[in-house]
């Protein structure tokens, strides 16, 4: 984007206006020429001489430079420091458009005290900025507030729970030991089970007590044992097994 800006304001004498005015009547001077003559002669190099600066200023204007047309809008950074959008001369999308600090609009100057004067001045803007920039400030304090108040830190108006009459311990079971229902895991129970308590009832109908690991106990009929951990039920059977000696000492 263009980093300056030109005013191109141009004035040119012309060789036929110098020649078309009026001549006074000669009078010789002390090299034998017209006073009217010497005359022209200056005002002609005066001309040459503006004419031949216009030139080298135009040289070093150059191509690359580039001229205002309008200014379209302006922010404020969180510092104060005024940036004003620029739309530039021969450049018509919006994206070809930039923020400038004044300080690149110098040569731009009635276009930008055209704009502030649009939208109420220098000042009217900085006071917007201000009141904006605070209200931002104490909105973030009040939630910084309301935070400290719901965990209880900041003051004593934190609310308490519902006192009850009774001790949890003096419930049955107490509220604090109580569990959530133990479901048995699926597939093997070899490595979940640490041991089988006890076996109960007829052939048929025969229960198996378990412990398991975290401590939870459970019951299961002896079919279901074979299936799941028949590893475990037969260190059962063994630590049960009874051995009797011969009496005929065979």
């Amino acid at each position: 984007m263009p980093p300056q800006i030109i005013d191109d304001v141009r004035s040119e004498a012309s060789e036929e206006e110098i020649a078309s005015k009026p001549q006074t009547p000669a009078t010789v001077d002390k090299k034998g020429k017209g006073k009217a003559a010497a005359d022209e002669e200056e005002e002609l190099l005066r001309v040459e001489s503006e004419d031949s600066n216009e030139e080298d200023e135009d040289e070093e204007i150059g191509e690359d430079e580039y001229v205002v047309e309008a200014i379209t809008d302006h922010v404020i950074d969180e510092d104060g420091n005024l940036f004003f959008e620029v739309k530039w001369e021969g450049f018509e999308k919006k994206s070809e458009r930039t923020m400038e600090p004044e300080e690149n609009l110098e040569t731009a100057s009635k276009i930008v005290n055209e704009y502030l004067a649009r939208v109420g001045g220098r000042e009217a803007l900085m006071e917007a900025w201000r009141e904006k920039k605070a209200a931002a400030a104490a909105k973030k304090g009040k939630k910084r507030s309301r935070a400290s108040d719901a965990n209880g830190s900041s003051n004593g108006t934190a609310k308490r729970g519902r006192k009850s009459s009774t001790h949890p311990a003096t419930e049955t079971p107490p509220a604090s030991a109580k569990k959530a229902e133990f479901k048995p895991p699926s597939g093997s129970w070899e490595e979940e089970v640490t041991g089988i308590d006890a076996c109960e009832g007829a052939e048929g109908n025969v229960i198996v007590y378990l412990t398991w690991k975290g401590g939870h106990k459970s019951q299961h009929p002896l079919s279901q044992i074979y299936k799941r951990c028949p590893q475990r039920m037969l260190k059962f059977y063994e630590s049960h097994l009874v051995f009797k000696k011969n009496d005929d000492g065979a």
